[in-house]
C-alpha cells in the first residue's frame, strides 16, 4: 500500500513546483463520514497531480478510490458502496475567479495558503454519497410491499376500483 497523506498541504506551491502526492487516508480520520458508515475500517487511496493548465489555472487532478460500508436506509445493514472517481478542482482565492473557471473544473476557495488534505478528500466522498443510500430491491433483506390496504382489498377481491369515482360522484349529483 502507497503511504500515508500528508495532514496539511500548500497546494498553491504544489502547483507551482507541479508535483505528485499518492497515498491512503484512513476512513475513521473523517468525522463527518464516520457516522453515515456502518464500518470505518480501509482507507481512501488518492493520486493527486499539481499544476497550471494552459489558461494559467492552478489545479488539481487526480483518481479518489475506495468501497465505502454505507448503512442501507430500509434495512440498515452495512452495504459495500465501490468509489473510484476523477477530481478535477481549479484553486481560487475569491467567487469571482471561480466563476471565471473553464467547466471541466470545480473550484476551491482558498481562504489560506494552506488546506487540509484529510478534509478535501472528506468533502469530496461526501459529495459521492448517494441521496438515498439503499441495497436494490432484490439484494435487500427487507421485503417491501408497495401497495396500499385499500389496493391489497380490492385485488382479493378480485375489483378494481377507480380512483376518480368519487370525483365523478360529486359531479353528477349537480
Amino acid at each position: 500500500m502507497s503511504n500515508r497523506l500528508p495532514d496539511i498541504i500548500k497546494p498553491l506551491h504544489l502547483a507551482d513546483t507541479r508535483q505528485s502526492i499518492s497515498g491512503y487516508l484512513p476512513l475513521d480520520r473523517m468525522p463527518r463520514l464516520a457516522p453515515l458508515l456502518a464500518d470505518v475500517r480501509g482507507s481512501a487511496d488518492v493520486d493527486l497531480e499539481f499544476g497550471i493548465d494552459e489558461q494559467n489555472v492552478r489545479y488539481i487532478k487526480g483518481q479518489l478510490r475506495t468501497t465505502l460500508s454505507l448503512v442501507c436506509q430500509r434495512c440498515f445493514e452495512g452495504m459495500p458502496y465501490p468509489v473510484n472517481t476523477e477530481i478535477m478542482l481549479g484553486m481560487v482565492t475569491t467567487m469571482d475567479e471561480a466563476d471565471l473557471l473553464p467547466e471541466s473544473y470545480e473550484p476551491l476557495l482558498l481562504n489560506e495558503p494552506v488546506i487540509s488534505l484529510p478534509d478535501m478528500i472528506e468533502d469530496e466522498l461526501l459529495l459521492l454519497l448517494p441521496q438515498v443510500i439503499r441495497h436494490g430491491e432484490d439484494e435487500c433483506s427487507v421485503e417491501m410491499d408497495y401497495s396500499t390496504p385499500r389496493q391489497q382489498e380490492s385485488d382479493e377481491q378480485g375489483e378494481t376500483q377507480n380512483p376518480f369515482a368519487v370525483l365523478e360522484q360529486l359531479k353528477n349529483s349537480k
